[in-house]
């Protein structure tokens, strides 16, 4: 899969500089085909985490493999679908985040965060499934404990709602 901005090429690509601010964390179980799944973060830069079972996503109107272990970096703006065989099952992890890029002042004193976008999107290569998982499942639990405590902060009521 090409980046969306292919003019830079892999080996200059920076690290340095980014900040990336995570903004939404879920589990899907696929159980059936997932046509533009996830398009409520399609403003977000998206990593999709392939934890159990086999199928295919679709992006951007071309299709790919996926197995267990395996992991996608979306771009904002980038459709998603995924695909099981059938009487199978795909279990992923999706984060959607923004990327920063900071500036500082010319003085040095002050340092300004600007949005920006990966160069590069596609396939990325885990090393280390076990570990993958684990990571994925603290993060989803670290996120529904936010969401917990933002809503308690705000003065919601939860139980006068059910």
């Amino acid at each position: 899969m090409q980046s969306k901005q292919g003019s830079e090429k892999r080996g200059t690509v920076s690290w340095q500089g980014l900040w990336m601010k995570l903004r939404h964390s879920e589990q899907i179980m696929v159980k059936q085909d997932v046509p533009h799944a996830g398009q409520g973060c399609i403003d977000k830069h998206r990593l999709i985490v392939a934890l159990d079972g086999s199928g295919s996503i679709e992006i951007d109107a071309s299709c790919y493999p996926v197995k267990e272990g395996e992991a996608w970096l979306l771009l904002p703006g980038q459709s998603c679908s995924f695909y099981i065989v059938s009487s199978r099952k795909l279990t992923c992890h999706a984060l959607a985040f923004d990327v920063y890029r900071e500036a500082e002042s010319e003085d040095g004193e002050a340092i300004t965060l600007h949005r920006t976008t990966l160069p590069f999107a596609g396939r990325v290569t885990c090393l280390s499934q076990p570990t993958l998982r684990m990571r994925c499942g603290s993060i989803g639990e670290a996120w529904e404990q936010t969401d917990a405590r933002t809503d308690a902060a705000s003065g919601a009521d939860v139980r006068a709602a059910a």
